[in-house]
């Protein structure tokens, strides 16, 4: 009987954990062109954690990061996900970071 009362306390204690800490890296992912037609849009909305998934293609822009931590920004592949700014100025730009941020998978011209 101890056991189970141990037992139960026990679970008790997780869910309450679970439902109280924030957790982090489960983050929504994002994904352009399927939820926005550009890697901007998508960006601007993502929150702490999430990922923006960008598919295969070129994607004609010059990108404000925006000022939120911990954003990923994941292409198809440096071969196929192409950023391109148009020789206008910076193709990425970002004026505040804290915490981190990850891009990969594109090549940027």
């Amino acid at each position: 009987m101890k056991n189970f009362q141990l037992i139960k306390i026990v679970i008790q204690f997780q869910l309450l954990l679970l439902f109280l800490l924030p957790i982090k890296g489960f983050g929504k992912i994002i994904h352009v062109p399927g939820d926005y037609l550009k890697i901007q849009n998508a960006l601007n909305v993502a929150s702490e954690g999430d990922t923006v998934q960008v598919a295969p293609g070129r994607y004609f822009e010059n990108i404000k990061w925006p000022e939120t931590n911990d954003i990923k920004l994941i292409g198809g592949g440096e071969d196929c996900t192409i950023i391109d700014g148009g020789s206008m100025g910076h193709v990425i730009e970002i004026s505040f970071m804290y915490g981190t941020a990850v891009i990969q998978g594109f090549k940027i011209i």
